[in-house]
């Protein structure tokens, strides 16, 4: 593929003053892995006590089918981390169909390891790779890099709110891993009387965040999984501006990996020498006019980062 043409960047919807790249990453990744993981075990366990007073061979077929998957993908993870740095990593050991389909494995591996392992994997496969495969996982990355990002949307109250509000409701984005919530500066309501809550379960037990009150009183914040609900509660007495906040969903996809893969090869002076500078240099140009927010600004990290690769060399 070659970089989509653009004639104008996206413009920021987002105009509230934010925090675009957060500290918090790593600690989010692993309440991702372990939502997953107890998700799935409870989905899992739910089936098994349904179809427990029934023939189940068929499905425990396609279970242990599933569960053979997930294995051979931990044994293909350990199987990279302990690549002898010395043997070199061809198309032909992995039975690739092409040079790119690495950059498809280390997105899967991303979303399956723990960060710690991802990146050991992805320096082992670095070192391991032959030039055109250098050449071509670049450019890969850049293509995951430019694909669209999350959806957005916004939920506020009357301006200013009803007394005796009771009002209840749920932000959905398909794909999400995780939710990023920022409330506009003029939020304000009747401090300890007038209240929302916001959680990751409907029944308000899990990831509780709570505000009320003047507008220093709210923080944003994120929370794993794809839905946020709500809760807006008022007494009969004074009513303020009220609520207004922004949902953005993010995750750990195909755009995460084309970032962490590029920042890892600009920062390796060996495997520099071996990639397609000008044709990176295009691709993260259009992907810095076309994605906004933190995504824009990773694009914008590695754009100086190959001015600074040019500028050593």
């Amino acid at each position: 593929s070659k970089p989509s043409h653009c004639e104008k960047a996206t413009e920021e919807i987002n105009v509230v003053a934010q925090k675009l790249i957060t500290n918090s990453e790593s600690d989010l990744q692993l309440s991702y892995a372990k939502q997953r993981r107890s998700k799935s075990s409870a989905l899992l366990h739910k089936e098994l006590d349904v179809r427990s007073n029934r023939a189940v061979r068929q499905y425990l077929v396609k279970v242990n089918q599933a569960i053979a998957t997930l294995y051979a993908r931990h044994v293909l993870a350990l199987l990279l981390a302990d690549w002898p740095v010395e043997a070199q990593l061809s198309e032909e050991a992995l039975e690739l169909n092409g040079a790119s389909h690495m950059a498809y494995i280390l997105d899967m591996l991303m979303q399956l390891e723990e960060r710690l392992i991802w990146e050991k994997i992805l320096q082992r496969v670095l070192k391991g790779c032959s030039q055109s495969m250098l050449s071509s996982l670049s450019l890969t990355a850049c293509q995951f890099m430019e694909e669209p990002g999350m959806a957005v949307q916004v939920r506020e109250s009357k301006h200013p709110y009803d007394n005796n509000a009771n009002f209840e409701d749920k932000v959905h984005i398909p794909g999400a891993i995780y939710l990023s919530v920022k409330f506009d500066s003029r939020c304000y309501t009747e401090e300890g009387c007038d209240e929302l809550i916001m959680s990751s379960s409907s029944d308000f037990l899990q990831d509780v965040h709570s505000f009320s009150g003047s507008p220093q009183k709210w923080s944003d914040f994120e929370i794993p999984g794809d839905t946020l609900y709500y809760r807006f509660m008022s007494d009969m007495s004074n009513t303020e501006w009220g609520y207004k906040f922004t949902v953005t969903g993010g995750h750990r996809g195909r755009f995460q990996t084309g970032f962490e893969i590029l920042k890892q090869m600009l920062a390796d002076v060996r495997v520099l020498s071996h990639l397609p500078v000008a044709d990176i240099w295009e691709w993260q140009v259009g992907v810095a006019c076309r994605q906004t927010g933190s995504q824009r600004l990773k694009a914008i990290h590695l754009l100086l980062r190959l001015l600074q690769c040019q500028c050593e060399t």
